[in-house]
Parts: structure tokens; sequence; C-alpha cells
């Protein structure tokens, strides 16, 4: 732990760890915490990036190299798994993403991405609905859907019941098409606006 400084290539690493060991469980960073009824961060990144340039800067990056020759193995970039005991509700964050009104994550955060631990996504401050999987919250703009010729279409492979796509060279010109398990129909012969549920 500390300042490293790397000739000639404008790296400054505060915290550099290197495992080069192999096995079933190698961890290159860990970091376990007991923390009861107090509010904050386990881990907390912060700092300043001032630059005039025009260039990328991250924060946080994981890039790691995965070789993995054995089969039936699963690599994963970042795991999030807590393990929720005691009183935690069903609809605990796992993950949020934003931005803040001052340094440090000293001000009002505005949340641009969720993932609660229910699986339900909130996307652009969208407010949590039970009945949605995704909810969206936007007032000037729409979902794209991906756009495709016929040929296209045909050549999703096992497609899913109810998979969306916009056909662009149909019958009805950029028609949304639905796989209805068949076959890849049109909301008109679907009969989508006049379908009702009793």
């Amino acid at each position: 732990i500390g300042i490293e400084g790397t000739t000639g290539s404008g790296l400054t690493r505060i915290l550099r760890i290197n495992n080069a060991s192999s096995g079933s469980d190698n961890s290159i960073f860990y970091f376990t915490s007991t923390n009861t009824g107090v509010a904050g961060s386990t881990v907390m990144v912060s700092g300043l990036i001032n630059t005039s340039t025009a260039v990328r800067h991250n924060m946080f990056t994981v890039a790691p190299t995965i070789s993995q020759t054995a089969s039936g193995s699963i690599n994963t970039g970042i795991l999030v798994s807590p393990f929720y005991t005691g009183n935690s509700s069903t609809n605990n964050i796992l993950i949020d993403l934003g931005t803040n009104t001052a340094a440090n994550a000293g001000g009002t955060h505005s949340s641009v991405f969720q993932v609660l631990s229910n699986g339900r996504t909130l996307i652009n401050g969208a407010t949590d609905n039970p009945s949605a999987i995704l909810n969206i919250g936007c007032t000037n703009g729409g979902v794209l859907l991906p756009v495709m010729n016929v040929t296209q279409l045909a050549a999703i492979s096992l497609p899913a019941h109810g998979l969306l796509a916009i056909s662009s060279n149909s019958t009805n010109a950029n028609a949304l098409r639905r796989f209805n398990g068949t076959e890849w129909a049109g909301a008109e012969s679907d009969n989508w606006v006049d379908y009702s549920v009793s």
C-alpha cells in the first residue's frame, strides 16, 4: 500500500496486489468487515481526476484476462453476492450507479441504474413497480428495439416465445414483430390492440 510511480506510463497506483497462483478459489483482493448499526461504506473509492486533455480516465477498472481450458467452469468479471438475513427486505439494492452533487459522495446521490435483490431493474431514476421486471424513467425518449430485415430475423437461432424486434422490410415497413412460438407475427395479426385480460 502506497504510491507507486511508473516511469513514462503516467500511472500512479495507490494499492497494487498481484496474484499469480492458480486453483479453484484465489482472491486477488479480499476485504471483510463487520459493521453493526452504522451507515457508511465498507469500501469507498474517491479522489480527483483533473485533466485538460481529451482522454478517458477511469476511477475504477476491472480488466482481467481470463484463460479457461477446463469445460463447465463459469468465469465472472464482477460478482455481487450478498447474504441477506434478519429483517432484510426483499428489495435491497444490489447495484446502484449514478451521480452525486458533491465530492466524495458528500451530496445527494441520483440513481441512473439500479438492480434490486429481487431482480427488478430501474433505469434513469425510475420508481420501483412490483409488476415490472424492467422500469425505465423518461419523459423525452422511448425504447429502441433492434431493427433488422426479414432474412436476419429468420436467422435468429431458437427465438424465445415473445421475443420482439422491428422488421425493416415486412409487409408493414418497420413493423413490430413478435415470435409467437411458431413464427414471427405482426401486432396486427395477433390482435394485440383488441386483446383483453379478464
